[in-house]
């Protein structure tokens, strides 16, 4: 089932940008989504341009979007985490992984966190972005032992996230994910407020996780660039 849902996406992916592109084409005077280069760039109102298709091109005008981000964060009794995500869009479709080691303290073994989701754009306006999307996640314990296999538990997920750009050079970002690993629910949120230098944002978050019984929240600090 997995596969097939997989494979179902791909075909999306390939096939939906390039109808939306040529029914573009047949339409010059349409207004259109594009990508800039990075938020506020050559003085973007934003992140997302609307522009006339017959002007849908140019380095300020792009129908990709690629964001990767390095984080680190503080958990209390739980430990540290750090890890990275990034974001590659078409058009408004885009796949988004992420994945993170967690160090664990006492009782708490460490483990690594990650996931891929296949995202679409709902919203694309310049100050404001909305997008949602199913995938997977996994989780496995970081400590194998000698002659073992590591723990592996894999679920589904549905994330929902959101950008905010406010004004020049904020930017606010949302994600909220609901799931499942194993038998266990996983649910999530995270809220993050940064700030433009040029295609670099330095972020502050904070994020909650409960994976069952286990809560892991705390404060993180983030790099990210936008392409």
């Amino acid at each position: 089932m997995r596969t097939a849902c997989f494979v179902l996406g791909s075909l999306l992916g390939l096939l939906l940008p390039s109808g939306a592109q040529a029914h573009e084409d047949g339409h010059p005077n349409r207004v259109v989504p594009r990508y800039s280069s990075y938020p506020y760039a050559n003085h973007t109102p934003g992140y997302v341009r609307r522009v006339a298709s017959a002007d849908s091109g140019g380095e300020d005008a792009k129908l990709w979007s690629v964001r990767v981000a390095g984080e680190g964060g503080y958990l209390g009794a739980q430990g540290w985490r750090a890890g990275g995500r990034a974001l590659l869009r078409y058009w408004r479709l885009g796949l988004s992984v992420d994945a993170h080691h967690y160090s664990g303290w006492g009782a708490q073994k460490p483990f690594y966190l990650g996931g891929a989701h296949w995202t679409l754009d709902l919203v694309q306006r310049p100050h404001f972005g909305l997008r949602v999307g199913p995938g997977v996640l996994a989780r496995a314990n970081a400590e194998i032992p000698i002659g073992g296999r590591p723990e592996v538990e894999i679920g589904q997920n549905v994330m929902t996230e959101v950008d905010i750009f406010p004004i020049h050079p904020v930017v606010a970002s949302g994600r909220f994910d609901v799931g499942r690993l194993g038998d266990t629910t996983a649910v999530s949120g995270r809220a993050s407020l940064g700030v433009m230098v040029r295609r670099l944002e330095v972020s502050v978050a904070y994020e909650a996780k409960l994976i069952g019984e286990t809560p892991l929240r705390g404060p993180q600090l983030g790099l990210r660039a936008w392409f």
